[in-house]
Formats: structure tokens, sequence, C-alpha cells
């Protein structure tokens, strides 16, 4: 197997099912992470002509797959073939499945149409849904399976996965459960506080990318945790800290553990409430779409100029993920209520706590104890 990816990393492909999928929203750099990945050259893609019955694709396919080339077969634009599937009035799952074989040894690239607002045309919604499906039977069959975002790639599946597979059940996101993958058993902590008080707190706002200062209050609240000798240990032992950037997040590391050197990390910020930012809920809820988002089950709907949850929880493990991938001794992240509850309820999905249960009081948080990159046990502080 190591041989085997190995060559992959150098554009060779060996006999066998080495399917690799990458998946990502639009316009995410999919296509160059794969060119720079398994070098491949962009103009060997394959890509489904828009007038071209899928039947037709499919044979050009297989011609390429008879041709003799060093070069793997790239497929881009999984969804254009999907929708065509669709449209032709035939099971989009079921053809996921053939795709499967045809597809054994090909480099895979797909848009992930699950985000964004859902769409009015009923077509389209079952169409989304098929897709979905299909995407799940192709990642079954896939040994490597990369998520692209901004431009970074995040691996869920195959060796050396940074995060978790998930285990493709239906179920809602929070009865999902997840699988490690443990490389290593160097065991290491880590840590993650909530920022001091702000405005936005004591007025009970919605706000997230708002860079708000912290409250007089907050910032006696978090001297007084200082003085106590609360975080003392943390202080003598942190590797490396974090936070998200924002001022809030800034001015509580630097009250709790004094002038240490800190690495942004804006990936952890709190989610972004566009136009209901810094409002109070009976103030959000006169704003078009805001209603649509809160009461929204599958976390789909876009805040009006803000995020979706979906989008949100992505964010957050990709951001985690980044730190568990170099993760050792004690890493210290400053962040926010929303962030720290999305990372503790993908870490521990078997935890009888919901999303607003994991949120902890400002200037707290959890302490997380690893081995390698598994999630053994976590603390509150």
């Amino acid at each position: 197997m190591k041989k085997e990816l190995a060559k992959k990393r150098t554009g060779e492909f060996c006999e066998g099912e080495n399917m690799i999928l990458i998946i990502g929203g639009a316009f995410q750099g999919k296509l160059e992470f794969a060119s720079k990945r398994f070098g491949i050259e962009k103009e060997h893609a394959l890509v489904m002509d828009e007038n071209e019955l899928w039947q037709q694709f499919i044979k050009r396919v297989e011609e390429r797959k008879g041709s003799v080339s060093e070069k793997p077969l790239v497929v881009y634009g999984l969804e254009k073939i999907t929708r065509k599937i669709y449209d032709e009035g035939k099971d989009v799952e079921g053809a996921g499945l053939k795709l499967c074989q045809l597809l054994e040894d090909a480099v895979v690239i797909s848009d992930d149409v699950s985000c964004g607002l859902v769409p009015m045309d009923k077509n389209d919604r079952l169409w989304r849904e098929a897709h979905g499906r299909a995407l799940g039977h192709l990642a079954s069959k896939a040994e490597e399976v990369y998520r692209v975002f901004c431009g970074m790639a995040m691996k869920i599946k195959g060796d050396g996965a940074v995060t978790a597979e998930h285990l493709f059940s239906g179920q809602k996101e929070s009865e999902r459960q997840w699988s490690y993958v443990l490389e290593g058993a160097e065991n290491w902590n880590l840590v993650v506080i909530r920022h001091g008080q702000t405005e936005g707190n004591v007025k009970k706002w919605y706000y997230g990318s708002s860079d708000l200062e912290l409250t007089a209050e907050g910032r006696k609240e978090l001297i007084k945790q200082r003085d106590f000798k609360k975080y003392e240990d943390l202080r003598n032992k942190a590797t490396r800290f974090y936070h998200t950037g924002l001022k809030r997040t800034q001015e509580t590391c630097r009250l709790l553990f004094g002038p240490v050197e800190a690495k942004a990390l804006p990936l952890l910020r709190e989610i972004d409430f566009g136009q209901c930012e810094c409002k109070t809920y009976d103030e959000a809820c006169k704003i078009d779409g805001f209603k649509q988002w809160i009461f929204d089950e599958q976390g789909d709907v876009l805040l009006p100029g803000g995020e979706s949850k979906n989008g949100f929880v992505e964010r957050v493990i990709l951001g985690t993920s980044q730190i568990i991938d170099g993760g050792f001794g004690t890493q210290v992240v400053v962040c926010h209520g929303g962030v720290i509850a999305n990372i503790m309820q993908w870490l521990f999905p078997k935890e009888e706590r919901n999303f607003w249960d994991w949120i902890p009081e400002p200037g707290s948080g959890f302490v997380i104890e690893f081995e390698g990159r598994v999630p053994k046990e976590y603390t509150s502080i």
C-alpha cells in the first residue's frame, strides 16, 4: 500500500482499485490541487460537454482507459454527469454504482452541490440528493478522498488521513459516527478557550465576524482568572498558542498568558452572521432569510450576506484538522463559543450533549487529550 501511494504522488497509478475522489465547492481549486498533488496536466482532464449524452461521455472515458498512457485518467465535473443522467430520466444512484467500476483507477473531481440555498425547483432538489448518494458510493470505493476548501485540501479517507472518515449512514449530523486514523501513539493536549466577555455577550447579539473588543468587566474577569493561576500550568507548558485574529481573542490570549507568540488561525472564527451581525433575535427576525436559517434543520440555508450552518462546521473542522495534523505537546487555541461547540460535537459525537451544552462560559473551555490523532477524553476548565 505504501508503495502504491508513493507511485500515485509521482503521477503513476497501479493496477486495481486506486480511485482518488476530490470534492469541494465550486471554484475552490480542486483541479489545481489534483494537478499539484498527482502531477496531472489540466488539459488531460476529461470534461463532459453540455450537449453530450452521458453514454457518449462514458464511451470517451472507456476509450481513454484503453489508450496507453502513464498519466492517470482524470474525470472533471462529475456533477455535470449526474445532472445529465438525471435529465435523461435515468437512475443517478444506480449509475453511480456503475461509475465506481468504470472509474476505479481514475482521479474523479466533483463539486459538492449539497451546500448553499435549497433549490426552489423540485427537480433540482431531487438531483442534488441523488448526486450526494452517488458521491457516497464513490467515496466508499475510493482509496483516497480529499475535500478542498479555499485552495487547501483536507484528506478525509486513506493512509495518513488528517481527520475522520465518515461512516455513511444517512443520519443527522449530531448522530453521525466517525472513525479516526491513529498514526503513532504520542499523547498531546489540545486546549480550547472561549474569549472573554464582549458587548455582544451582554446585549445578546448575534455576532461573529464583527471585531468587538472585550468589555471592562470581561478584562477584569480574565485578570482574576490569571491571578488565581487558573492557567498557570498552560502558560508554562504550552508549545504553541493560537487566536483567530479578532481583537477579542487576541486580548484574551494576552491577558491570560502574557506576551506569548501566537499564530492567527482565521478558519476558527465564529460564524459570519452577515446582515444579522450585532442584532438581537427580535431585530434579526425582521431581516429576510433569518428565520429560514434559524429553523433550517439540514444546515444548508445561507444567512443573508453570511454563512450556512454546514459551511461553518466545515470551516471549523478544516481549521481544527490543521492543528491535529501537527499536534504535539500542548496546543492552546483561544477562539469562540460556537467554534468550541462544533469542535466538541465533532470529536465526541457519542456524548449526549447538544450544541448549546458544549458552549463554555467566557474565559473557560476544555482540555482534550489525544493519542496520536485520536481524541481520548476531555476535561472542563
